[in-house]
This record gives structure tokens, sequence and C-alpha cells, in this order.
């Protein structure tokens, strides 16, 4: 396994407010990797650079051997990064079954081929007796694993997840566990995610990666970070330490 990910010195400005300072990060193929920090630590901005919705004014960002600081949304999605996004965004009125194509035809315009990805992903994903439900009809937390599915249907090799555990009751984020532990179980995928929910991230994830207003203040591995007294000050607090 080699470098999938690495995130060189980025800094990240909207207007004179530094939302990411220096960032350096990297990951391994296979990895899950927990990006975690209180709000507005920088987690979704550090996304935005990774996707090309908003490329960072200094630094680089290499995913494999490609540098992609500078490419468009499409061309990054079309290489193999794909991401979900903190507020689920169906296509309302479309199908389950066409949403999930949609993903499928950014790599190929053949509507029948994107069809049998798409129903061979609800099938994956458990929404396959919702198919042809509109999307908008959705629960939350089905809305948020039809938005995973789109993402896996455009074939990615790092999978950038945005709170997905958010707004689900203590069911359904185990349901969603699950189903993201089948995904890197079943799928060649690398997977980077924002959660607050540390009973979630910790114990999924590989190594951790710590942001208190856009600078990383910790890595490591999850033991390591749950032990760290500058982690445990700006974020997780003593009463998780203690529980852990």
């Amino acid at each position: 396994m080699g470098i999938i990910l690495q995130v060189n010195n980025i800094t990240k400005k909207y207007g004179g407010l530094i939302a990411v300072n220096d960032l350096s990060f990297h990951m391994e193929e296979g990895e899950i990797v927990g990006l975690i920090g209180p709000n507005g630590a920088g987690k979704t901005t550090v996304f935005g650079c990774i996707s090309g919705f908003s490329p960072p004014e200094a630094g680089s960002i290499k995913f494999f051997d490609h540098d992609i600081t500078r490419l468009s949304p499409y061309r990054i999605a079309q290489i193999g990064i794909a991401r979900t996004f903190q507020i689920v965004k169906p296509l309302r009125h479309m199908s389950v079954l066409d949403n999930i194509s949609v993903g499928a035809m950014a790599l190929n315009s053949n509507v029948n081929l994107a069809k049998k990805k798409a129903l061979k992903l609800a099938q994956f994903g458990g929404l396959i007796n919702k198919a042809d439900m509109p999307a908008e009809l959705l629960t939350l937390s089905d809305k948020k694993r039809l938005e995973i599915l789109r993402c896996l249907a455009m074939n990615p090799k790092l999978l950038l997840l945005d709170e997905t555990m958010a707004g689900l009751n203590p069911i359904e984020r185990q349901e969603a566990l699950y189903f993201i532990k089948s995904i890197k179980a079943s799928m060649n995928v690398t997977i980077l995610m924002i959660e607050h929910i540390m009973d979630i991230v910790m114990p999924i994830s590989n190594r951790v990666v710590v942001l208190e207003y856009g600078t990383k203040i910790a890595e490591g591995s999850p033991n390591e970070i749950s032990k760290d007294q500058t982690v445990i000050k700006a974020y997780l607090g003593e009463s998780y330490h203690a529980a852990n």
C-alpha cells in the first residue's frame, strides 16, 4: 500500500480569516482517517480544498502522483475523489435509482450501464426496496446513505464523508457505522471522515487528525489522540478522557 493523498502546507483564507493554516497530512491506501475538531476548526474547508471546490492559496495537494491543487471539482471527481456534504442535497424529485445513476454517469454516459450499476449499489446500500421512490420522501438516514451511494457510483478511490452521522439517532448511527465498515470491507476505497461523534470516529479510524482554528494540533492513533492533553483541552474534554 502506498500514499494515496498528500496534503502539503495548504493555507486557505476567506478575506482576512485564515480558515486552514499551513496544514500537512497524508493518507495511506485503505485507511480510514478521522478529521476532528471544534465547530469552525476548518474541517469542511479542508474537504473543499481537496475536492476542488475551494482551492488553497498556498501549498499543494497530491492524489497518488497527480498534483490536483488547481483542478476543477469535476476533474477531481473523474480521477477518483468523491465527497458528501454536511447538508444532504439529493435530486429531490428524481427517484433513488436515478439519483445513484447520476453519479455513475459522471464517468460513463451510457444510461443502461449507469442504471445497472445503480441497481447493484441500491442493493448493497439497502435501498433497493425504495429504488423507485422520489428521493425527497426518504428519511434523513436514507438520504445520507443515498448520497454515499451516489459517490460510490463514481468508483472513487478516496471517499470524503462530511458528518454522515449528524442528526441520526443511536440506532441509525450504528446502522451507518456498519454501512461504512461494509464499504471498507468490500470496496477498494480509502476514507477521510469528518465526525463529531467520538464513539463513532474513534473505533473506526486508523488515524485521527485534529484541527483547531485551522491549524493541526495533533495527529496519531485514536488511542494516542484520546490521551493527548492538547486535544482534551481544545476539544474532547475531561469527561471523554475519563470515560476512555
